[in-house]
């Protein structure tokens, strides 16, 4: 990269000052200190002696060249490229057989949020339209510098003003997804700017005490499954069951469509690139069924808990019914504590949770990956520790099943 700038006053006394031997070896040993070196030895091209020089900051060292009245910047001094590298550059340079190239393109960091989002959408990567949202939370004197340009000086101070009004577990949240643009662009797009740098973002997660939420008992499930039956929406009740009766995350909850569902058996994404096969008890079925028969469904890829048949009921949405139906009961439990549930009971009924939940892909990677996960032996797994729970729960329930 070449850049022309005018020669300053102070540059020009500079040019007599810091007169060192160049090599490699010396050259590396020098400290950030910014300062401009000048080789002791000259070289010759087109009948004119030259003086390599070294321009040192915080963050680089890079080999420069004064030529026609101008200071013009050549590589940055690095394992591959060094004095020699350097002063055959300057020859050719000043000889006619290089040109300077174009100034360097700018990047902007909300210019490479943008693409580095728009590629995790194009590899599926869930969560995407969430990491957007945070980082709108990163303010603009960050998000429209060169990304180079950010310092760690700037990020604290964003920090604070951030923790002034809003809880450090959100911050902690927030700052992943910087972090991460980063290091993205570090090893892509902005490779060569970022490639000895220190991510400014990073290692700045503040201490939080972690908050342990309740877990119901099997009778306060049983609570919960009557209090929902009875509660007037045309979704919510279900997938409260299904949470009940398979431990699914939400997002597997309002993912799920009309084709994941075939001879018995629903098909989840678990984890990107993983399916997971939930056995659904003959009763299970018809609590499908009837979902199937009010939405008046037929297409297998649309939704199953969906207003429009396009887009999954949200989690907002979804909070607003389930604190509403659980406040009429009394009771106060976060949705996602139902799958612990879950696994508690399970732990003295003889089957592993994990065949119901999908906990079986975090076994050891041996495991993991040499497992037949569809072969009829996993699955009779499956379906005997499905059959197990959901005939427990259906026998607690059976007169307010729908």
């Amino acid at each position: 990269m070449y850049t022309d700038v005018h020669e300053s006053n102070k540059e020009k006394k500079m040019i007599q000052s810091n007169r060192i031997e160049f090599t490699d070896s010396k050259l590396n040993m020098l400290g950030n200190a910014q300062k401009l070196y000048t080789n002791k030895e000259p070289f010759r091209a087109n009948g004119k002696t030259y003086r390599l020089k070294l321009r040192v900051s915080a963050n680089a060292k890079t080999f420069c060249l004064w030529h026609e009245g101008k200071r013009i910047s050549l590589g940055q001094l690095s394992k591959e490229y060094g004095v020699a590298n350097a002063t055959l550059e300057a020859m050719n340079l000043i000889s006619g057989d290089t040109t300077p190239l174009p100034r360097k393109e700018r990047k902007i960091f909300e210019d490479l949020a943008q693409k580095a989002f728009d590629d995790k959408e194009k590899k599926g990567r869930k969560f995407v339209d969430v990491e957007r949202r945070r980082f709108r939370q990163i303010p603009k004197a960050i998000v429209e510098l060169p990304i180079d340009k950010i310092t760690r000086e700037m990020v604290m101070d964003w920090q604070e003003d951030f923790l002034a009004s809003k809880k450090a577990s959100y911050w902690n949240k927030i700052i992943e997804v910087p972090a991460n643009i980063w290091n993205i662009s570090a090893k892509g797009r902005a490779f060569s700017l970022l490639e000895n740098r220190k991510n400014p973002f990073s290692d700045l997660k503040e201490e939080t005490k972690r908050t342990e939420y309740p877990v119901p008992s099997f009778d306060q499930l049983i609570d919960i499954w009557k209090t929902f039956t009875k509660y007037d929406h045309p979704l919510v009740p279900l997938m409260v069951k299904l949470k009940i009766l398979t431990g699914m995350h939400f997002t597997e909850i309002v993912n799920i469509k009309e084709g994941d569902i075939q001879d018995g058996w629903l098909t989840i994404d678990h984890k990107i690139g993983v399916k997971h096969k939930i056995w659904l008890h003959p009763v299970t079925r018809k609590l499908v069924i009837k979902l199937l028969e009010l939405s008046d469904m037929a297409i297998p890829t649309r939704y199953l808990f969906t207003f429009d048949g396009f887009n999954p009921i949200n989690l907002k949405t979804f909070n607003v019914h389930w604190n509403k139906g659980l406040k009429s009961a009394n009771l106060d439990f976060r949705f996602d504590r139902l799958r612990d549930s879950l696994v508690t009971e399970m732990k003295e009924s003889g089957y592993e949770s994990k065949y119901i939940t999908g906990h079986c892909y975090k076994e050891n990677v041996q495991a993991k990956y040499y497992t037949d996960w569809t072969s009829e032996k996993m699955l009779g797994i499956f379906k005997e520790a499905n059959a197990y729970w959901q005939t427990k729960v259906f026998e607690c329930v059976k007169s307010e099943w729908f």
